[in-house]
């Protein structure tokens, strides 16, 4: 397999897909916008050569700590882009081959899977009465809460997903932070680093039962935005009657996209990873 790893195609598709995720530079300090200067040709040629005369060796890796709660860090390591080219390369010849062995229940850092596929799984299961699970990180690889609970409509039993309070509290906390450190700013970019941040929490969590979490979520968001213009006028109070849902949603540009939508395992599958084809 070794003579695969060599050819053009499969480093050129392996490095396209690493600057299409992009991504902090290695130790090395090597960036695409140098790489694609000096020519991308020679960076690609170079690689192959090191790997064909058995002279390749992988450069050390940039620490970065990203903080934690309760004042841990996650330690990152940072491949250099010329070894981010290698190993998609290697990922790429390797991964048709394993993948066809694991089990069609197994989500963890697989292609075409997401974590809203593994969470639709758990329902699924739940509802068949697989109610023992064997080394799922639910805890952790998804956010969620899963209940088993009778429906008030209907009378039968169902899976019950909704965010957990702490991932609740967590963006909540996001937000009143952003706002605090953005008191300098115009009201619509102050708005819109609101929005970066609900607006993924949102899309994540909205698969399942989140309706009474989202309607938590907006009404804290929408009031710490309308607190912080009103502090911004040298106001008092919240301007229920100054400003309407219309000026708050419209005027400032305020993320308010909060439906619930039902998980589709069929359209949400992707096609797994291949050999990407090169364009020049």
């Amino acid at each position: 397999m070794y003579v695969h790893l060599l050819k053009r195609e499969t480093l050129e598709a392996a490095y396209l897909e690493a600057r299409r995720k992009d991504g902090a530079p290695g130790e090395d300090g090597e960036t695409f916008e140098r790489i694609e200067e000096r020519g991308r040709e020679e960076f690609l040629a170079r690689i192959a050569e090191e790997l064909r005369t058995g002279t390749y060796r992988p450069r050390p890796y940039r620490r970065r700590e990203i903080p934690k709660e309760g004042g841990k860090v996650r330690v990152i390591s940072i491949p250099s882009i010329r070894d981010r080219t290698v190993q998609g390369a290697l990922r790429l010849i390797l991964e048709p081959i394993f993948e066809a062995d694991f089990s069609d229940s197994s989500f963890g850092a697989r292609p075409g899977r997401s974590a809203h596929e593994a969470i639709e799984t758990v329902k699924q299961g739940l509802r068949q009465r697989k109610h023992r699970v064997v080394d799922v990180d639910l805890k952790g690889f998804l956010g969620f809460e899963f209940r088993w609970e009778r429906s008030p409509r209907t009378g039968k039993w169902y899976a019950h997903r909704s965010p957990r309070k702490k991932k609740v509290t967590e963006v909540l906390g996001k937000v009143r932070d952003t706002l605090r450190a953005g008191r300098a700013l115009p009201i619509r970019a102050a708005v819109e680093r609101v929005n970066g941040i609900v607006r993924g929490w949102v899309n994540y969590f909205r698969v399942g039962n989140s309706g009474q979490a989202f309607g938590k979520v907006k009404q804290y968001v929408e009031r710490k935005v309308r607190r912080f213009v009103a502090k911004r006028a040298g106001r008092r109070g919240l301007g229920w009657k100054r400003w309407s849902r219309e000026v708050v949603y419209g005027a400032w540009g305020l993320y308010g996209d909060y439906r619930v939508r039902y998980y589709n395992p069929s359209k949400a599958r992707l096609q797994p990873n291949g050999i990407i084809t090169p364009v020049r």
